[in-house]
This record gives C-alpha cells, sequence and structure tokens, in this order.
C-alpha cells in the first residue's frame, strides 16, 4: 500500500506548465471559499513532492471537531519513541571572535579594578571603579552570548522542529509548518537586527512576502538559509548540511498523520523567566532608567572627586532654618548615592512587574526614577562643596 500510495503521490506533484505549486493554508482556504490572506506559497527551489504532501495534507485534513475525533480514531497513533535529527549551523569565526573578545574585555576589567583599588577614594578610584564594573559587565554578556554561538543547534524529529540557542528554545510543529522558502527571500544579504557579528546572527530579519522573520544562524549568506513558515511566524536557520536537512524535513511532513496535522500546536519560545519581562523590550523605559542611572553615576563621581578634599568633620544635614543638624565623617557624604542607588534598584524591580500589565504605569514609574536621581544630585551639591 505505501508504494501505490507514493506512486499516486509522485504525478500529482507534477504542476501544468505556468501553475505555481501552492501550499497546504492555499489549498485549505481554496477549498473554504474564502481569500487567502497569505502569500506563503513555496519557492520554485522547493521540491515537487513537498507540494504534493502539502496538497494531500489539505484534502485530508479534518474540517470539524468531529470529524477531526473520527478521524483521530481510524488514523494510526504516531510512535511514542520519535527519531531525532540534530544539524549544526555553518562553522564560523563567531566563537573564535566572541572568546577573544570575552578574554580582552577581563582583562581590562581585572586592570581598572586593580588601578581602582591602588589608590584612595578620589576621582581616580572612581573612574577605575566605573571602568573596570563596565568591563566586567560587558566581558560576562559578551561571554554568554559566546556560548550562545557554541549551543545553537537545530533538531527535528517526526513531530517537531526545535531551535536552541544560549537559554531559549523555539518549538516549531511540523503540523503547524505552511511553506519552506530559500534564503534568497532575504535578498543579497540578510539584514539580521539584535546579534550581529561576523559569523553569529541571532534577530529578526525582513524577508520577501514574510515579513519579519526570527534568525538563528552563523552565515547571512541567502544560499545558505532555509525558512520555515508557519502562520504565526517564520523562522530561518543556517544548517551546515543545508541539503539533508530539507530533504529530512520534506520527508518528516510526508510522514505526517492527518490527525497529526490537526492536534499541532502552535508554535512556541521558551526562556528564563527573568527574561520575559516585557519593559526589556520598551526603549523608552529602558531610556530613562539608563538616565538615571547617569545621573546616580554623577552623583558617587561628585563626592569622590570632593572626598580628598572635605574635612574630618562636616554637616550631612540641614534643617528648614539652614542650620546643619547633623554632622559626621566625609564616608557619610556617601549614604546619598547609595540611599539613591537603593531607590533606582526598587524603582526597576516594580516598574518591571507592573510593565507586563499596564505598560503606562511601568513607564511612569521608569520616569519618576531619573527625577528623584535629580533631586539626591541636588542634594549632594548641597552638602558636599
Amino acid at each position: 500500500m505505501e508504494g501505490e500510495e507514493r506512486t499516486k503521490l509522485e504525478p500529482a506533484a507534477q504542476q501544468p506548465e505556468g501553475e505555481e505549486p501552492i501550499s497546504r493554508e492555499a489549498d485549505a482556504v481554496a477549498e473554504s471559499g474564502q481569500t487567502s490572506p497569505s502569500s506563503l506559497v513555496p519557492d520554485p527551489g522547493v521540491t515537487a513532492q513537498f507540494a504534493a504532501v502539502s496538497r494531500r495534507m489539505a484534502l485530508d485534513a479534518p474540517r470539524s471537531k468531529a470529524s477531526s475525533r473520527k478521524r483521530a480514531s481510524k488514523a494510526p497513533r504516531p510512535a511514542a519513541a520519535s527519531s531525532q535529527t540534530a544539524f549544526r549551523p555553518i562553522s564560523s569565526g563567531g566563537g573564535r571572535l566572541g572568546i577573544g573578545a570575552t578574554a580582552l574585555l577581563a582583562l581590562c576589567a581585572v586592570a581598572a579594578l586593580v588601578y581602582a583599588t591602588g589608590h584612595s577614594i578620589g576621582i581616580e578610584s572612581f573612574l577605575g571603579w566605573v571602568a573596570g564594573l563596565a568591563a566586567l559587565a560587558l566581558a560576562a554578556g559578551v561571554g554568554a552570548l559566546t556560548y550562545g554561538w557554541r549551543s545553537m543547534e537545530y533538531r527535528l524529529d517526526d513531530q517537531k522542529l526545535t531551535i536552541s540557542w544560549l537559554c531559549m528554545t523555539e518549538t516549531v510543529p511540523l503540523g503547524r509548518v505552511e511553506g519552506v522558502f530559500g534564503g534568497h527571500r532575504f535578498g543579497k544579504m540578510a539584514e539580521v537586527d539584535g546579534v550581529a557579528w561576523p559569523g553569529h546572527y541571532v534577530g529578526q530579519a525582513m524577508a520577501e512576502e514574510l515579513g519579519r522573520v526570527k534568525y538563528y544562524g552563523t552565515s547571512r549568506e541567502p544560499s545558505t538559509s532555509i525558512i520555515i513558515a508557519t502562520a504565526k511566524g517564520s523562522y530561518a536557520i543556517t544548517p551546515a548540511d543545508l541539503d539533508g536537512f530539507r530533504a529530512r524535513l520534506i520527508s518528516r511532513l510526508e510522514a505526517l498523520p492527518p490527525d497529526e496535522i490537526a492536534r499541532a500546536r502552535e508554535p512556541r519560545t521558551s526562556m528564563p523567566w527573568l527574561l520575559t519581562f516585557s519593559i526589556l523590550r520598551d526603549g523608552v523605559a529602558l531610556g530613562l532608567m539608563g538616565v538615571a542611572l547617569l545621573l546616580l553615576l554623577a552623583s558617587f563621581g561628585y563626592v569622590s572627586a570632593k572626598f580628598p578634599g572635605l574635612p574630618e568633620l562636616m554637616p550631612l544635614h540641614f534643617n528648614f532654618a539652614n542650620e546643619p543638624d547633623l554632622i559626621g565623617p566625609p564616608r557619610d557624604a556617601f549614604r546619598m548615592p547609595a540611599i539613591g542607588a537603593f531607590i533606582l534598584l526598587v524603582n526597576l524591580v516594580v516598574a518591571a512587574a507592573v510593565h507586563g500589565s499596564q505598560r503606562e504605569a511601568g513607564r511612569i514609574l521608569a520616569a519618576a526614577t531619573p527625577f528623584i536621581q535629580l533631586v539626591m544630585l541636588i542634594a549632594i551639591l548641597r552638602v558636599v562643596h
């Protein structure tokens, strides 16, 4: 029976001259009599076999919940254990570049921190601490992205495609795949917004007729990428064995039973809970927090610059009559910037917590943060002079 079915499918894949192969979504829409809202049509480069399989899937797909249950009871269930094939991305120099940058930043951080600890409190030590901590944070970030380059992988089994990068996972059920496209839809070169250094590209890129596509690859050359499209979004990857991946994907799509297509879930993205906060994708809120951080650094920097010339005892607070009512050593002058740092941290946490449900409230909290830091800086300028 399997040989007879394949014999029937192959002639069906031959299109009349001038007619373009259609996708599963296009056939399903044509049967329903509605106008297709999508242009997810396989490229001429996609094999005719996949077009025939897509056509068969559309015709065999259940049209209602009742018929879905009826067909599901007759169709054989897929085996519990599924074979999984792992594909690595194209080899590139992105890892070596990341390792080199991480090592260089780490050395700069160590040198700056050693310089800072070797000087007494003053503007020199302050600048050393700022440079050292900034370089350390950058080293950690670049190191994490380098690990992402190393961990990038595409796993294909009987039911889904899984794209892994760093601590994120994209799961694309094969039953939701509506088209497979060549990378030429990116034009002469894929322009990726996100992580984009030579040999490492993760982010979004614009593709002709598909819009924004999630890109996980190690090359921007159109000839090295393949696009998997679903109704909810598209994904571009750059497997080292591109032909082998395409053949395996089409084979898995061909083997999908109708009930598996009907039961397929929507594609989903898995990531650590810390990265799920919507404020991290709000440029306005992040910009306001950045201004607050600069004002906080200005407060610490001013106190550090004035510290060597401060007396052994100095007024730290004034009453309404402008008379000092609190006196202490110069080190106590750092209490006000420290309070400002605590306020910034609390506002950031609260703004992130409410931003998901009330974006404007989160932005208001973010906008209040630089104002508070400015008030603290003015108070410091009045006390420390």
